[in-house]
Protein backbone atom coordinates (compact mmCIF):
# COMPACT_ATOMS: atom_id res chain seq x y z
CA UNK A 1 0.00 0.00 0.00
CA UNK A 2 1.76 2.92 -1.16
CA UNK A 3 1.76 6.24 1.65
CA UNK A 4 -0.62 9.12 0.55
CA UNK A 5 1.69 11.81 1.19
CA UNK A 6 5.15 11.61 0.11
CA UNK A 7 8.26 11.64 1.90
CA UNK A 8 10.30 14.60 2.90
CA UNK A 9 13.50 14.11 1.67
CA UNK A 10 17.00 15.53 2.53
CA UNK A 11 19.34 17.97 0.78
CA UNK A 12 22.38 16.97 -0.78
CA UNK A 13 25.13 18.17 1.06
CA UNK A 14 27.20 20.48 -1.28
CA UNK A 15 30.85 20.09 -2.12
CA UNK A 16 32.93 21.45 0.98
CA UNK A 17 30.87 20.01 3.51
CA UNK A 18 29.50 23.04 4.86
CA UNK A 19 26.08 22.49 4.95
CA UNK A 20 24.80 26.11 6.01
CA UNK A 21 26.21 28.91 4.48
CA UNK A 22 26.04 31.49 7.24
CA UNK A 23 24.06 35.08 6.42
CA UNK A 24 26.63 37.80 7.66
CA UNK A 25 24.20 40.35 8.66
CA UNK A 26 22.19 37.28 10.67
CA UNK A 27 25.63 36.80 12.20
CA UNK A 28 26.67 40.84 13.36
CA UNK A 29 22.90 40.97 14.74
CA UNK A 30 22.98 38.18 16.81
CA UNK A 31 26.58 38.89 18.01
CA UNK A 32 25.10 42.82 18.42
CA UNK A 33 22.11 41.81 20.43
CA UNK A 34 24.17 39.20 22.49
CA UNK A 35 26.80 41.95 23.44
CA UNK A 36 23.91 44.47 24.27
CA UNK A 37 22.56 42.13 26.56
CA UNK A 38 25.44 42.72 29.19
CA UNK A 39 23.76 45.80 30.03
CA UNK A 40 20.75 44.02 31.26
CA UNK A 41 20.38 43.87 35.24
CA UNK A 42 20.56 39.84 36.63
CA UNK A 43 20.96 38.97 40.30
CA UNK A 44 23.97 37.18 40.29
CA UNK A 45 25.99 36.19 43.39
CA UNK A 46 29.74 36.97 44.11
CA UNK A 47 31.06 33.81 43.29
CA UNK A 48 28.64 33.37 40.17
CA UNK A 49 30.21 37.14 39.18
CA UNK A 50 33.52 35.62 39.47
CA UNK A 51 33.38 32.66 37.55
CA UNK A 52 31.55 34.61 34.72
CA UNK A 53 34.95 37.14 34.65
CA UNK A 54 36.78 34.08 34.33
CA UNK A 55 38.97 34.04 31.07
CA UNK A 56 38.12 30.11 29.99
CA UNK A 57 34.34 30.81 30.98
CA UNK A 58 34.17 34.49 28.49
CA UNK A 59 36.02 32.34 25.63
CA UNK A 60 33.31 29.67 25.96
CA UNK A 61 30.17 32.58 26.19
CA UNK A 62 32.00 33.45 23.34
CA UNK A 63 31.76 30.17 21.63
CA UNK A 64 28.20 29.31 22.35
CA UNK A 65 27.20 32.99 21.08
CA UNK A 66 28.76 32.60 17.70
CA UNK A 67 27.73 28.83 17.34
CA UNK A 68 23.73 30.42 17.96
CA UNK A 69 24.24 32.56 15.53
CA UNK A 70 26.32 30.59 13.07
CA UNK A 71 25.02 27.06 14.38
CA UNK A 72 28.12 25.41 12.23
CA UNK A 73 31.03 24.70 14.58
CA UNK A 74 33.42 24.86 12.11
CA UNK A 75 32.40 29.14 11.65
CA UNK A 76 32.28 29.41 14.89
CA UNK A 77 35.85 28.04 15.91
CA UNK A 78 37.35 30.35 12.94
CA UNK A 79 35.18 33.48 14.77
CA UNK A 80 35.93 32.42 18.29
CA UNK A 81 39.68 32.90 17.09
CA UNK A 82 39.84 35.81 14.73
CA UNK A 83 37.54 37.48 17.78
CA UNK A 84 40.46 36.67 20.32
CA UNK A 85 43.09 37.76 17.87
CA UNK A 86 42.17 41.16 17.63
CA UNK A 87 40.46 42.17 20.59
CA UNK A 88 42.88 40.20 23.14
CA UNK A 89 46.19 41.32 21.33
CA UNK A 90 46.07 43.31 18.03
CA UNK A 91 43.65 45.92 19.10
CA UNK A 92 44.63 45.60 22.82
CA UNK A 93 47.22 48.30 23.27
CA UNK A 94 48.60 46.82 26.74
CA UNK A 95 49.38 43.71 24.30
CA UNK A 96 53.15 43.34 23.18
CA UNK A 97 51.96 42.82 20.36
CA UNK A 98 49.17 45.42 19.23
CA UNK A 99 48.90 47.60 16.30
CA UNK A 100 49.00 50.86 17.60
CA UNK A 101 51.59 53.61 16.95
CA UNK A 102 53.67 54.87 19.85
CA UNK A 103 52.81 58.28 18.24
CA UNK A 104 49.03 57.66 18.50
CA UNK A 105 49.33 56.18 21.84
CA UNK A 106 50.62 58.85 23.43
CA UNK A 107 48.69 61.56 21.33
CA UNK A 108 45.29 60.22 22.94
CA UNK A 109 46.56 60.15 26.02
CA UNK A 110 46.76 56.28 26.87
CA UNK A 111 50.72 56.44 27.49
CA UNK A 112 52.96 58.91 28.54
CA UNK A 113 56.02 59.43 26.50
CA UNK A 114 58.59 59.04 29.11
CA UNK A 115 57.57 55.96 30.19
CA UNK A 116 56.57 54.32 26.88
CA UNK A 117 59.74 52.18 27.36
CA UNK A 118 58.66 51.47 30.78
CA UNK A 119 55.27 50.46 29.92
CA UNK A 120 56.65 48.19 26.82
CA UNK A 121 58.76 46.09 29.08
CA UNK A 122 56.18 45.55 31.88
CA UNK A 123 53.95 44.04 29.26
CA UNK A 124 56.44 42.02 27.83
CA UNK A 125 56.90 40.51 30.90
CA UNK A 126 53.30 40.52 32.13
CA UNK A 127 52.60 38.63 28.95
CA UNK A 128 55.25 36.07 29.14
CA UNK A 129 54.98 35.51 32.67
CA UNK A 130 50.89 34.65 32.14
CA UNK A 131 51.83 32.79 29.17
CA UNK A 132 54.14 30.97 30.98
CA UNK A 133 51.79 30.04 34.03
CA UNK A 134 48.69 28.59 31.65
CA UNK A 135 51.09 26.16 29.86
Amino acid sequence: MASPLPLPTMPSQPAGGFIYKPDMFAIVASFLMHSGSRHLSFDLTDAQKKILAHPFSKAIIMFAMFYISTRNIKWSIILSITYFLLINMLLNENHPLNIYSKSWLVSQGFIKNENFHSIQKTNYNWYYNNTAAME
